[in-house]
């Protein structure tokens, strides 16, 4: 069959460093947060139809989980708390496609980021995520209750998020992991990640499957950045500043 690129929607991203909590909680001054400046971000298909879009994140000024899609393409990546780590739960970006002229097989979703950002110890933030993927369908077939067409906000991103934390299929740009002496080597870093799912006649509800992507922080790469140790807080110049990461991440496709 012959191949044709469809580009249904061009998203910018911001990911930048915002409360994950009241700011009456004032913990952040305790914290070094990630943050990072606007880059565009390109979606796309081949030979499927991106129907729907949506975001869900937590919005701290509203404390809800909210469906951020707006015109101007612009969402943000709640900042990482370095010190209370329960806290991080509501960090992930979720976005959700519905993909028209999608065939059972195997759904790749493609994301890159810039091809030049190749040294893993750079301050990008395809450094620091990990990103996971799954249909709707599969999704469902494994919580208690499942998603629907009038299933809120809140739902989806929960039901999601405690999805994906069960799913131990999780891709990133680059790797890290400690040595004998406790200090983190990098692997080779990609400037693409593969996510490969199985697609299946019960994925597909007329001709439309939907596909739930995650992008969130990896404690492991956070760590590696020396982001999360504890002895960064008795640095006094850098008590509460951020540390800027820029993100880097630059499309995400989806092939059938």
């Amino acid at each position: 069959m012959k191949m044709r690129t469809l580009i249904n929607c061009i998203i910018t991203i911001v990911i930048c460093a915002v409360s994950l909590v009241s700011i009456s909680y004032a913990w952040e001054a305790n914290n070094r947060n990630v943050n990072a400046n606007d880059y565009s971000m390109q979606l796309d298909a081949e030979d499927i139809i991106i129907t729907e879009y949506a975001v869900y994140q937590y919005v701290a000024e509203q404390n809800a989980i909210l469906n951020t899609y707006n015109e101007e393409g612009v969402y943000v990546m709640n900042q990482y708390d370095s010190i209370f780590l329960e806290r991080n739960v509501n960090t992930p970006l979720m976005f959700v496609a519905k993909l028209e002229n999608a065939r059972p097989g195997t759904l790749d979703v493609v994301i890159n980021c810039d091809p030049s950002h190749t040294d893993p110890s750079q301050d990008f933030s395809s450094n620091i995520v990990y990103l996971k993927a799954a249909t709707k369908n599969a999704i469902n077939s494994a919580v208690a209750t499942p998603l629907s067409d009038s299933s809120t906000p809140t739902q989806i991103f929960e039901t999601c998020v405690s999805y994906f934390q069960t799913d131990n299929v999780k891709r990133q740009f680059v790797t890290a992991s400690q040595n004998g002496s406790g200090d983190y080597v990098y692997g080779e870093k990609s400037t693409y990640v593969d996510l490969a799912i199985p697609l299946t006649a019960a994925d597909i509800t007329d001709g439309i499957a939907t596909v739930c992507v995650i992008i969130d922080y990896d404690e492991t790469l956070i760590a590696a950045q020396n982001i999360s140790h504890f002895s960064d807080m008795l640095d006094l110049q850098q008590l509460g500043g951020p540390v800027p990461f820029v993100n880097d991440i630059t499309r995400i496709t989806f092939m059938n």
